[in-house]
């Protein structure tokens, strides 16, 4: 069966992602896309844009902030509620306390 596109595009940042080395160059690339726009005047940065679309994106700014604050809280949650069994070490010492 096809691959819808979602799936295919899922599957491409994956395979990008899967690689920290291809995964760097593809993040300094885009830096280096967004510094020539703004040099060359294709894109302006936050300060020089007009006051009505200054005021939007800087509005955005914090509900994007919260969002993204919120994943990681969720991520954290999910990690820390894994149930895993003590360590070696934490037995060995637990059982020398329960000796003495």
């Amino acid at each position: 069966m096809a691959l819808s596109n979602a799936e295919r595009q899922r599957r491409v940042r994956a395979n990008r992602d899967a690689i920290p080395d291809e995964r760097e160059k593809y993040l300094m690339k885009g830096r280096e896309r967004y510094k020539h726009e703004c040099n060359s005047g294709k894109r302006k940065p936050v300060e020089q844009l007009a006051e009505k679309e200054n005021r939007s994106i800087r509005d955005r700014w914090p509900i994007q902030k919260r969002k993204d604050r919120a994943r990681e809280r969720e991520t954290r949650n999910i990690f820390d509620n894994i149930q895993t069994p003590p360590s070696s070490s934490d037995e060995r010492q637990s059982n020398r306390k329960r000796a003495q």
